[in-house]
């Protein structure tokens, strides 16, 4: 891995697959110090190994594998550029890696393209809780996931297309295939409203249909004060009754 911000993604990977839900990244540039630090945390369970094995090649815990680069290329990345790395305990209870080296070596590896890495953890992690801290000489900047996740809107679209070098009709059919994903600001909380007559015949079972009174009741609309924003519910239950019928009608002409 030549880039920084891929050996951050492979220990996000990680920190995933230790059933992290919030994972927090901090990344500091201090030119004063010529001093660059790289730090990973999450409230996953954990380390299954001490620290000092756990950046050994030779030491994995994931199933099938007999090694384990991941942490094991990043130390050496710090190291070539006259840095270390520390692994340890999480102040959210979880796992720290902690990769601090000079930042004007000649041989540090550059940050890479930091922003299409993040956003490709908070696509394919939509419940994810990532928290990301830049710092540069005393400036800092922080985004949390859930924050901005589920409001893209047309400006931000062309940026992140401008960005891949993508066609912005390419991303925008990303962002529109996706629910979690929405091209105007959402509510607090949503409203999930069936517009199905599967709906209109559980009303009185206890559900609310549309026409009830729930506001906002157009799916994609949110209320004046954005607490709520109403989206639109699939009748599971009548696809699961029709699958049945059919199943059924098909066993008894069989």
């Amino acid at each position: 891995m030549r880039d920084l911000s891929l050996h951050i993604l492979d220990v996000i990977e990680n920190s995933i697959r230790a059933e992290a839900s919030v994972i927090s990244v901090t990344i500091e540039a201090d030119r004063a110090r010529d001093l660059l630090t790289i730090r990973i945390e999450d409230n996953g369970t954990g380390l299954k190994v001490p620290p000092e094995v756990a950046a050994d090649p030779f030491c994995t815990t994931k199933g099938g594998k007999r090694v384990g680069l991941g942490l094991a290329l990043l130390k050496g990345a710090a190291e070539r550029a006259q840095g270390t790395l520390r692994i340890g305990r999480s102040t959210l209870g979880g796992a720290s890696v902690e990769a601090a080296m000079r930042l004007s070596h000649v041989d540090r590896s550059p940050m890479g393209n930091l922003a299409a890495t993040m956003a490709s953890v908070v696509v394919t992690n939509p419940g994810l809780d990532l928290r990301v801290h830049v710092g540069s000489d005393g400036v800092e900047r922080s985004v949390r996931s859930l924050d901005v996740a589920g409001e893209l809107p047309e400006a931000a679209l062309k940026r992140i297309a401008l960005g891949l070098g993508k066609p912005y009709s390419e991303v925008a059919g990303v962002v529109g295939f996706y629910s979690f994903f929405s091209t105007v600001p959402r509510g607090k909380h949503l409203v999930r409203v069936c517009l199905g007559t599967a709906c209109a015949g559980a009303a009185g079972r206890g559900s609310r249909p549309a026409s009830s009174g729930v506001s906002p009741a157009r799916p994609g609309a949110s209320a004046s004060s954005y607490s709520a924003t109403a989206t639109r519910a699939t009748p599971a239950r009548s696809w699961t009754g029709a699958s049945s019928k059919a199943t059924r009608t098909a066993s008894s002409r069989a």
